[in-house]
């Protein structure tokens, strides 16, 4: 049977702004046995606002991206004194679908769409864990029983809230590395970590440290050189259907302090590409189905980021997690001034 196409005729604002893993849900019958069954594994997802008739509507959830396969939503309730929409998720578990699996790979997925999580965010070097310091060579070191080499590298920021394993993981935490020790001092916002790559029977800890050292003097020198336009507000995000067909997910964000001189085709140039020192750049999701539409005044600069070619579930995700990103960095400005 033909999948009937969606069409998302009201637009609902999801924020979420907490989720947690609480575990697995016993099968009552078997509870008390010695071995008992799980029925499957649980998640608590509060969203900001009162979404109940999306959550309500299985359809739509599914649309949305906030009922995934294998899963049930077995509460859900909007909360009027806290403003909340709180949903509890069941991931099935039986002998072909590993439910907790699927229960932490939601939780990852909705967690890179809260505001208060989107610190670890590529787009602004200003307010991402980035190195700025590195060892000049690698150290000889011993630590316990493993002998190799010591790389240290300074971060700016919080490290340890951005897991390597999580967030560009082999830039920042490369293969065969072990971290043996990593501080943050709160008062300057730093974060030091000590690598220790070890020699082993086909691979060298001296080269694999060294070239680390390189590679972090590489994102130092770029990070020197990057310079972002700071999003001043987030419009609301618009679809678009065409025959009852999907096309397009826009998100207009506003900048501010853009001199009257600056081309907006001189700031949408993609990261990857070439830039003179000292030349601001747009902030760019991490997706490549996304495309700018320009439109701007002396006194405004809106750029309208259109994520689009994919399933509206796909599209919506990336654009909300990038919309995310931008509302932190409105809040940090806000608090700043």
């Amino acid at each position: 049977m033909k999948k009937q196409k969606t069409v998302v005729s009201k637009i609902y604002d999801i924020t979420p702004i907490d989720v947690k893993y609480i575990g697995p849900q016993y099968n009552p019958i078997w509870r008390g046995t010695k071995k008992p069954l799980i029925d499957g594994w649980q998640i608590g997802v509060k969203f900001s606002g009162n979404i109940e008739s999306l959550v309500f509507d299985e359809v739509l959830s599914k649309e949305y991206g906030l009922l995934p396969n294998h899963a049930t939503m077995i509460y859900r309730e909007y909360i009027p004194k806290n403003d909340i929409t709180y949903v509890r998720y069941l991931f099935n578990n039986d002998l072909f679908v590993n439910g907790e699996k699927r229960a932490h790979q939601f939780k990852e997925r909705i967690q890179m769409q809260m505001v208060n999580n989107a610190d670890g965010y590529e787009v602004l070097s200003k307010e991402t864990v980035v190195p700025f310091s590195v060892s000049e060579k690698p150290e000889d070191y011993v630590h316990g029983k493993n002998i190799g080499y010591k790389v240290s590298v300074k971060f700016d920021g919080e490290w340890g809230m951005v897991h390597p394993s999580v967030f560009r993981r082999f830039k920042y935490s490369p293969r065969g590395a072990k971290v043996i020790n990593f501080n943050y001092d709160f008062l300057n916002n730093i974060t030091d970590v000590d690598f220790l790559f070890e020699n082993r029977m086909f691979s060298n800890g001296l080269q694999r440290a060294q070239n680390f050292v390189d590679n972090m003097n590489t994102q130092i020198e770029a990070n020197k050189e990057k310079s972002y336009y700071m999003p001043t507000m987030v419009g609301a995000y618009e679809v678009y259907y065409c025959n009852d067909i999907f096309k397009k997910i826009v998100l207009p964000v506003h900048f501010g302090d853009v001199h009257p001189s600056v081309k907006i085709a001189d700031a949408c140039v993609p990261q990857d590409m070439h830039r003179d020192f000292g030349v601001k750049q747009l902030p760019l999701p991490i997706s490549d189905k996304v495309v700018l539409e320009k439109g701007a005044s002396n006194n405004d600069y809106i750029v309208r980021y259109v994520f689009n070619n994919r399933s509206f579930q796909d599209a919506f995700f990336d654009m909300n997690r990038f919309r995310a990103a931008m509302l932190s960095m409105v809040g940090k400005q806000k608090i700043k001034a």
